[in-house]
């Protein structure tokens, strides 16, 4: 979480996205950890995706997941899954499985 765009890089009226903001060393993503067990509080997970700025990215890891990459393509390694979200869609990638983010709009 701490990889994810910076409160200055992404502010927008309205949303309130303050918890989402790291050193913004992925400038156009955010990242959520423990995605798998964020379903066990209810209404959780869409005050959390409604909380991403419009236009950026959105990854949730599982628990004994991680993700090695150079800020816009990366790779998953672990037991659980990731969950990559953008205006275009949500995917979901699995441990070998590799995946593009990209702050050129998609």
């Amino acid at each position: 979480m701490i990889a994810s765009q910076t409160r200055e890089q992404r502010r927008e009226r309205g949303v309130r996205t303050g918890w989402v903001f790291g050193l913004g060393l992925v400038p156009h993503v955010s990242f959520g950890v423990h995605w798998d067990k964020v379903k066990v509080i209810p209404g959780l997970r869409s005050v959390v995706m409604s909380r991403i700025p419009k236009g950026s990215w959105f990854v949730g890891l599982d628990e004994r997941t991680a993700i090695l990459g150079d800020g816009h393509r990366w790779r998953v390694f672990g037991l659980g899954g990731v969950m990559v979200r953008h205006e275009g869609g949500t995917e979901i990638h699995r441990a070998g499985a590799t995946f593009e983010t990209s702050d050129q709009g998609g």
